[in-house]
């Protein structure tokens, strides 16, 4: 049989499911203004829109919860309540769409590529279970004297939505909101709403949350304000939305003449021939060694140099690239970039059968080394992770290749740099190309020490590979190979301390994140710091010319060696980088434009005005329109097009 009349304490549960969204998004309000206040370019109008939105957006999820709690007022009640199958089935439906995108990360890791979808579902489920347990926790608390108890739970369940995985983690988000929301809403069902005494005003208070609510879904907000709430991560909704905005028709700009070779498909291209005079002879020994993490500004400022010696006596005896961008703000992407010369989004991810995980094993495209190795020169690397070995594609080609073990997730500099040394004292005659990449300096930077702030420990396992960059120095000083050896350090990418409010790297594209020291030190080679912007992605070009090789025409890179040998050449590819669907070139008038694709939005800065990044320039009258068309037209002219493949979004 129907119910006539709704049972009240439904009626109460669907009022109070409307309260609690309200908290959530007063909770939220309060982090909304610390963010302006700690960001003041945000301005006054964008603070008072995102708050709007919010707490329309917060409120339509309550309105939803409201109706779907009214509509089970009316099922068939018997032993099993529909209202809860509704509840359950709903965060199932929910958690595939919203959260399993947020774990698929985590369970490619864990998993093979038979297991991580089960893993993944098993997660799915996990959370389906405690949210209907937090449903359950709350009736219980109901009917104790531990209501209240509940209440600050709930609230600061919602607080600290915020505190924690701060980046790129929307769906885990959303449920913790919808968990703290939906204990409170149980908790508070039974409660007495003096709204309802006054029926009149609540119609009328009604319709304006209506009204917000719809208004905050149907609003097409500015991009300036969409940036702002994707910068606080508690706010449950924004991330979702802001995937459905449009920019709108694209305002075309207008290529450099010189560039234009670079904005068109280059497969067919001629391979470049190798540069004269050469720098280093034909039995050159090239050694190439990235660290992980570290800004370009810890080795500029000079003000840690008695913590750095080796890398600041590196950089003084150098030819130095003082403007030094990585290709990508994650490992992944600038070392792929790097070893193939194309782009992230040129490549081809698939899980691998080892790792669910996307790697560019099955990419048909050549890596440098490759090339080095046909030409019968000896390619070694030395791989502090497992997946930085031939088989995952991130580098491929070399010749030779172990993975050094440590008790820890990665190998310690100093076991990486003790096989170098070898390999370097046993090397005789001939060629040879070695690459290694030191992974010390990496959250949650223990490796120094626990004391002191994130930076200081960060500098700390920045100093454990300085040493051993001096240990080979002097391996390298003291051995026959000293006078045709060519050294070059650089740092895969940046690190951010909190910088545009975010930590650690890989999540945005702006300088503390991609400015990377890059430095090349040879016998002959005339130290200099080089002003002329560089990017990574010129590495590869570099090493083949360093040893006589052309490079292919398809390399998105340009060789650096005119460069150090102190020619003034203009270099013409753009500066471009990629990470997690966000794309970004500086261009030479120093505007630096950035496209997020995820959530459609748009960034442009002036570098030499803005250094640091603050002042979002989109919708500025001074602004040239073309710079963000042009990011897009880089990339559509570059992706890889092949039947049914979608350039996935990697973190």
């Amino acid at each position: 049989m129907l119910r006539e009349k709704p049972a009240p304490e439904l009626l109460g549960l669907a009022r109070a499911a409307l309260l609690s969204t309200f908290v959530l998004a007063l909770v939220n309000a309060g982090f909304i203004a610390t963010l302006a206040w700690s960001r003041p370019a945000v301005g006054v109008e964008r603070w008072a829109q995102h708050q709007a939105l919010d707490l329309g957006q917060q409120l339509a999820m309550g309105l939803v919860a409201w109706v779907l709690v009214r509509a089970t007022c009316r099922l068939p009640r018997g032993r099993i309540r529909p209202g809860w199958l509704l509840f359950v089935g709903l965060a199932l439906v929910l958690g595939w769409a919203l959260l399993a995108p947020d774990v698929t990360n985590f369970s490619n890791r864990m998993g093979t590529p038979t297991t991580a979808p089960l893993l993944r579902g098993g997660i799915v489920l996990a959370a389906a279970a405690v949210l209907a347990g937090t449903a359950a926790v709350g009736q219980c608390l109901v009917k104790t004297r531990w209501r209240g108890a509940g209440v600050a739970g709930a609230i600061a369940g919602m607080i600290l939505n915020h505190l924690v995985l701060p980046h790129d983690y929307p769906g885990v988000h959303f449920f913790l909101g919808w968990m703290a929301a939906t204990l409170f809403a149980t908790v508070m069902a039974r409660f007495r709403m003096p709204l309802g005494r006054c029926h009149g005003q609540s119609q009328y208070l009604g319709a304006a949350v209506v009204a917000l609510a719809a208004w905050s879904l149907l609003a097409t907000p500015p991009n300036g304000v969409v940036l702002c709430m994707l910068a606080v991560p508690g706010s449950v909704t924004p991330p979702f939305w802001a995937r459905l905005r449009s920019e709108g028709a694209a305002r075309y700009g207008v290529v450099p003449r010189d560039q234009k070779p670079w904005f068109r498909d280059r497969h067919r291209l001629a391979a470049i021939a190798s540069s004269t005079p050469r720098v280093l002879p034909g039995d050159a020994v090239v050694v190439l060694l990235s660290i992980d993490a570290v800004r370009a500004d810890l080795v500029d400022r000079r003000e840690h140099d008695d913590q750095l010696p080796h890398l600041a006596r590196l950089r003084d005896t150098s030819v130095y690239f003082n403007i030094a961008r990585a290709p990508g703000s994650g490992t992944v992407y600038t070392l792929a970039a790097v070893f193939s010369g194309v782009y992230f989004s040129q490549q081809y991810w698939t899980p691998h059968p080892k790792q669910s995980q996307l790697w560019p094993h099955a990419d048909p495209g050549v890596r440098f080394p490759e090339l080095l190795s046909a030409a019968g020169v000896p390619t070694v690397t030395y791989a502090g992770a497992f997946w930085l070995v031939n088989d995952f594609g991130i580098v491929r080609g070399f010749s030779e290749q172990a993975v050094i073990k440590g008790r820890s997730k990665y190998a310690p500099a100093a076991k990486l740099a003790d096989a170098i040394i070898e390999r370097i004292k046993g090397h005789g005659a001939g060629p040879l190309f070695l690459y290694s990449h030191f992974l010390d300096p990496h959250a949650p930077y223990n490796r120094g020490g626990k004391t002191g702030s994130a930076v200081e420990r960060w500098r700390k396992e920045v100093s454990i590979v300085d040493r051993q960059i001096g240990r080979i120095r002097a391996a390298i000083a003291g051995s026959d190979l000293a006078s045709r050896t060519m050294l070059i350090v650089t740092a895969d990418h940046g690190e951010a301390f909190g910088e545009h409010g975010t930590k650690l790297h890989g999540r945005t594209l702006y300088e503390e994140q991609v400015r990377v020291p890059l430095m090349f030190h040879a016998p002959g080679l005339s130290p200099a710091t080089v002003d002329t912007p560089v990017s990574l992605i010129d590495l590869g070009p570099t090493v083949l010319d360093l040893m006589g090789q052309s490079t292919p025409g398809l390399f998105m890179g340009e060789s650096l060696v005119p460069l150090l040998r102190g020619e003034g050449v203009r270099l013409t590819r753009p500066l471009v980088g990629e990470q997690r669907l966000k794309r970004a070139i500086v261009f030479r008038d120093g505007v630096k434009a950035i496209v997020d694709e995820r959530h459609q939005t748009t960034e442009v800065y002036d570098l030499r005005a803005d250094p640091g990044e603050l002042h979002n320039l989109v919708g500025a009258s001074k602004l040239d329109p073309g710079h963000v068309d042009l990011v897009r037209r880089f990339f559509e002219a570059h992706r890889l097009r092949r039947g049914g493949y979608v350039v996935p979004y990697r973190k």
